[in-house]
């Protein structure tokens, strides 16, 4: 009979009296000589470093900046981001009272820098303290369920607001709500804006002087198209507080307007005829009702007496600049217009050309804030100065935060 052997292994034991293994003993000595000679070796060329930010995901969809200098951006997945003046960045989220973080729409009041608002995926939130804590605001039942894409605040009653939006995001039928106590609270605008078509409002404007006159820009999104039908792009009026509505004839593909802060039978209107990058400035001298052509270009417009302004934000071909690309001026109320600026010094980011600029997912009309002193894209955030856009990034990183050197969407 031949006996298996088993496959373990045996452990013997040390064998009595055997000593214990020790560690090889470096000498201080030692240690000093070899640090000697490492310091004395010669060290590789150190790399420049850039500014540089994570991006972390999602966009940067609007912005605003108020009487006083403070400027507020809205983020689809991060909150908002505030700074004073050219400051470092605050980020405003949950703790600061944005329980809901996808804001679409922000706007300061235009006659103080304490009230401010922002809306956009489940929610509405107003502060009254400058922007440092925020709360929900009261409304209709379901309020703070619906999406929240426009903002109008009256500069003649400085406590009479609208606000525009849909049952959610992927809603193409527009609701609408007014305030007449800055905010606070709101009540439902019954209005016969049409339901038979996609509808999405981008943009409310109300009228300088006359707080039941409204303005209207609609269109896709970066929230909804391609995903359904992509809506319509329209310029609509309201003289009576947003219950009944005119589409305005030559106001087709329409993408921003503007009315003169003084005289505002005078409007200005970008359209487009084929891409955001191309198309029409348009002038009105009669409330909107007649159109004539004043510019081949297109982009977000705006008034800063004694002069009107137009930026061309499609700037996603890079090299060459295209020519209708960069900053114009009209010193006529918008008749005749000049190039002051081609775009070919603004500054890229740590991205490249194409993805570092463009339009934001809100549209042209949200694209830059009112007197064209910020400029939001997907990625990043702009500030206008010395001639050029320039990445607004932070000057300051608090303690216990992940902040690189720019304001981050992550």
């Amino acid at each position: 009979m031949v006996r298996q052997r088993s496959s373990a292994r045996m452990i013997r034991p040390p064998p009595p009296h055997s000593k214990p293994r020790t560690r090889p003993i470096i000498h201080v000595r030692s240690l000093r000589l070899l640090a000697l000679l490492l310091w004395a070796a010669p060290a590789a060329a150190e790399s420049q470093w850039a500014k540089a930010s994570p991006g972390g995901g999602g966009a940067f969809l609007s912005v605003d900046v108020s009487v006083t200098g403070k400027v507020l951006v809205g983020s689809d997945l991060s909150g908002a981001y505030m700074r004073a003046g050219t400051g470092s960045w605050t980020r405003l989220g949950k703790s600061d009272g944005l329980i809901r973080t996808s804001i679409a729409c922000v706007r300061w009041s235009p006659a103080t820098g304490e009230s401010a608002l922002a809306g956009g995926r489940n929610g509405l939130y107003l502060s009254t303290n400058a922007g440092v804590s925020w709360q929900a605001t009261g409304g209709p039942p379901l309020f703070q369920n619906d999406y929240f894409s426009a903002i109008g605040w009256s500069r003649s009653h400085s406590l009479t607001v609208y606000v525009a939006g849909a049952g959610s995001t992927a809603d193409t039928t527009v609701l609408l709500w007014r305030s007449l106590d800055g905010g606070a609270n709101w009540s439902s605008v019954t209005h016969d804006l049409p339901t038979s078509e996609a509808l999405r409002a981008l943009k409310l404007i109300v009228h300088p002087s006359d707080p039941n006159t409204l303005y209207l820009i609609t269109g896709p999104d970066g929230l909804i198209a391609p995903k359904v039908l992509i809506p319509k792009r329209a310029f609509y009026k309201s003289s009576d507080g947003g219950n009944t509505w005119v589409l305005k004839s030559g106001a087709d593909e329409a993408l921003d307007v503007a009315v003169h802060p003084t005289t505002p039978g005078t409007l200005l209107m970008t359209v487009s005829t084929g891409t955001d990058n191309t198309g029409l400035v348009k002038r009105s001298i009669d409330g909107g009702d007649t159109w004539n052509v004043v510019l081949s270009n297109t982009g977000a417009v705006w008034w800063d007496l004694p002069n009107a302004y137009l930026i061309n934000v499609g700037l996603d071909a890079c090299s060459p600049i295209p020519a209708n690309a960069g900053k114009y001026m009209s010193s006529d109320g918008g008749v005749n217009w000049s190039r002051i600026d081609t775009g070919l010094t603004w500054e890229t980011g740590w991205s490249d050309c194409p993805h570092a600029r463009g339009i934001p997912d809100g549209g042209v009309a949200n694209a830059l804030s009112g007197k064209g002193e910020y400029w939001v894209t997907s990625q990043f955030v702009w500030r206008y100065t010395a001639g050029k856009f320039t990445n607004a990034f932070s000057t300051n990183v608090g303690p216990g935060r992940w902040i690189t050197t720019g304001i981050d969407n992550a």
